[in-house]
């Protein structure tokens, strides 16, 4: 009777791995895909891959899914796919998700995408080259969309061209002194910097002018001889404020002579520092 066992058990197991051959179990799992995709059924290829478990996906099954999603439109999932299979010298996904940053005036439904996986365009075309694209377009179209763009620069003409869009985009989610400092920055890569040279005129000017009143406020309300000493104290200290804000807004004015809050700034400015003779100057051009 245990002989018979024994007998029974190997007959067993020869049937069993009989079977196994037969069904094809210990093929590679992904063969079945890879056979589909090389045969351009992609629909079939893509949802045999999606079925697999995650240890058997390589760089080359995603590199194929990537390309799948290309020939369906589904860019998010093409980028996805890449970054998976980090094959970004392959010629076949480079050709299908250039065109994303090569014409992106014909792709704005991707650009968000471009900017969110820039690191990945980055990869595959070039940072240069993507940096200069969403530049160029961006400051064209006067798009928010650059302020992440401009905060990963790390060319200075980039940085200088793309500037007066990223001021205007960050002025409502920086303080003062962050946007100061934003500028003064800016300022030593390009000292020509108009857009910085004008919002750290202007601050500086509404600065002094917050404080002129302030301090005629205070002594109108109590005129002696002590406020007036205190008066006279806080208006040299303003007055080098005024200074300064007229250095800035005088370059503003020598670039762009058309800028009317600037021209009335410094109108009012060279009153506060009794050059009433420049003031008047000034003062014809906003007749003009």
């Amino acid at each position: 009777m245990r002989l018979l066992n024994i007998l029974l058990a190997v007959a067993l197991s020869v049937a069993l791995v009989s079977c196994a051959s037969m069904s094809g179990v210990g093929k590679n799992p992904k063969s079945k895909a890879d056979a589909l995709f090389a045969k351009g059924d992609y629909q079939a290829a893509l949802n045999a891959y999606n079925a697999l478990p995650a240890e058997f996906l390589d760089s080359a099954a995603y590199r194929n899914m990537s390309i799948i999603s290309l020939r369906f439109g589904v860019y998010d999932k093409a980028v996805d796919y890449l970054e998976k299979s980090n094959m970004y010298n392959d010629t076949t996904i480079k050709a299908g998700l250039a065109p994303l940053v090569d014409n992106i005036a014909q792709h704005q439904m991707e650009t968000g995408l471009v900017v969110e996986k820039k690191s990945v365009f980055d990869n595959l075309l070039g940072k240069q080259y993507v940096d200069e694209k969403l530049v160029q377009r961006f400051v064209d179209t006067d798009d928010a969309r650059i302020v992440p763009v401009y905060e990963e620069l790390t060319d200075s003409k980039l940085r200088t061209a793309a500037f007066p869009i990223y001021l205007k985009n960050v002025k409502g989610s920086k303080t003062d002194d962050e946007l100061m400092k934003i500028c003064k920055d800016a300022l030593k890569e390009n000292p020509s910097q108009l857009a910085a040279q004008r919002y750290i005129g202007v601050s500086l000017y509404k600065d002094a002018e917050e404080r002129y009143k302030k301090a005629m406020d205070t002594y109108n309300k109590n005129k002696n001889t002590t406020t007036y000493a205190y008066l006279v104290r806080d208006l040299k200290r303003i007055s080098s404020t005024y200074r300064d804000a007229k250095t800035y807004l005088n370059k503003v004015y020598q670039a762009k002579s058309d800028d009317e809050y600037v021209i009335k700034a410094l109108v009012n400015i060279n009153r506060r520092l009794d050059n009433e003779a420049e003031a008047k100057r000034l003062e014809k051009k906003l007749k003009k």
